[in-house]
């Protein structure tokens, strides 16, 4: 009797997942625009528990949960942008800021 061979599934999906998972990303990732040059922002949360999302015209281009500490940073071309820091327990906050304007931002959030 001839035995059929065997598939090794995680072997076969593995690469299929990496692909999935790097589209994700960079769906994620602030636009890019030919030739601008990107500026470093940093947005400093309390509680350090928090989740940041920027958005830019309407669209969210990225959030950031700040599990490890209260640190968001991010590289982004020149632009307007909309942020909001929200946490459970917490009540959201709201603001913008422009690149390459602003590069430091603090939010505390209220119980």
């Amino acid at each position: 009797m001839r035995q059929q061979p065997s598939l090794d599934w995680g072997s076969a999906v593995r690469p299929l997942l990496l692909v999935v998972l790097m589209l994700a990303m960079s769906a994620c990732a602030p636009p890019e625009r030919e030739g601008a040059q990107l500026s470093r922002i940093t947005i400093r949360v309390h509680p350090g528990h928090a989740t940041v999302r920027l958005s830019e015209a309407g669209e969210v281009i990225t959030a950031v949960v700040t599990q490890a500490g209260p640190l968001a940073t991010f590289e982004l071309p020149p632009g307007i942008y909309r942020y909001e820091v929200s946490a459970e327990g917490y009540t959201p906050f709201v603001g913008r800021f422009e690149i390459p304007k602003n590069r430091n931002l603090e939010v505390w959030l209220s119980p």
